[in-house]
């Protein structure tokens, strides 16, 4: 029962994902450029859905939307999202995002820094 749930999840993910996609492709070259903040609306909804559960990425894009307006002088906003990561060695793998501790949420255990909030940073293709 509990596979079904999960696979439900994942499901739900993609297709959040894939409307995602069509509104940056289809609706959006065709809207004035107003976004106020860095990264962009639906950019930072694209990085929340990746990295968080979608009920609670839903919550925080809302909270972003209602942000966006022409009292609010905007700037950069990027995603702050917690999440534990075990110490240890991790197998070279496709970047997409990089996670920047916040080191208010920062503590030290035998020698090892462990983080509990994180700020999500889109990586870059590299330059070659």
């Amino acid at each position: 029962m509990s596979s079904f749930f999960s696979q439900t999840k994942k499901r739900c993910k993609i297709l959040a994902l894939m409307l995602l996609n069509a509104y940056q492709r289809v609706l959006s070259p065709f809207l004035p450029k107003a976004c106020r903040f860095y990264p962009s609306c639906s950019e930072y909804a694209r990085w929340r859905i990746k990295n968080q559960p979608l009920l609670l990425a839903c919550y925080f894009i809302f909270l972003r939307l209602l942000r966006c307006h022409q009292l609010n002088d905007g700037g950069i906003d990027y995603p702050v999202i917690k999440k534990r990561i075990a110490p240890g060695f991790y197998p070279l793998l496709k970047i997409d995002f990089w996670l920047i501790p916040l080191a208010r949420y920062s503590f030290k255990f035998d020698s090892v820094y462990f983080c509990s909030k994180f700020l999500v940073i889109k990586s870059f293709k590299e330059i070659e």
